[in-house]
């Protein structure tokens, strides 16, 4: 799974000043390695979820074959100031579309096809910080003859 391609496009999130959206963008290689590396808010992690391979379509030995992969975008964003979660999910929603537009359409590399956008859902919501996770799906060809 490419995901450095995706973390590369998610650095270009800018500010209207300049500035990177986010004090950190990286992989984890789940939720509670992501939960574990943050520092402080806003961040975003890429993880891979999972990657369905479709049927061969070529038969005596040849194979081509769809791949599709899913990967997660974890949201990390700050609860400091409401333990109702308001004012954490008004600065998600704005984060939240910034991701989005930044990877629908997206090609993570040569023989992909661009990412679309596949839902999302809370993992946790405590005191400090509002955690979501936007799923992503894109594919490509196995190939072997």
């Amino acid at each position: 799974m490419l995901l450095s391609p995706v973390v590369a496009a998610l650095k270009l999130i800018v500010t209207p000043g300049g500035a990177q959206e986010f004090r950190k963008v990286a992989t984890a290689a789940n939720f509670a390695a992501a939960r574990e590396d943050l520092k402080q808010p806003p961040a975003v992690y890429v993880l891979p979820m999972n990657d369905a391979a479709g049927q061969n379509s070529l038969g005596g030995g040849a194979i081509i074959q769809p791949v599709i992969e899913r990967f997660g975008v974890v949201l990390a964003v700050s609860n400091l100031r409401d333990a109702s979660g308001v004012a954490a999910q008004v600065e998600f929603e704005r984060l939240r579309r910034l991701v989005i537009d930044q990877l629908l359409g997206f090609v993570p590399g040569d023989g992909y096809e661009p990412c679309e956008y596949v839902g999302g859902s809370l993992l946790a919501l405590d005191a400090s910080v509002l955690w979501w996770q936007l799923v992503f799906r894109t594919g490509y060809m196995e190939r072997n003859y």
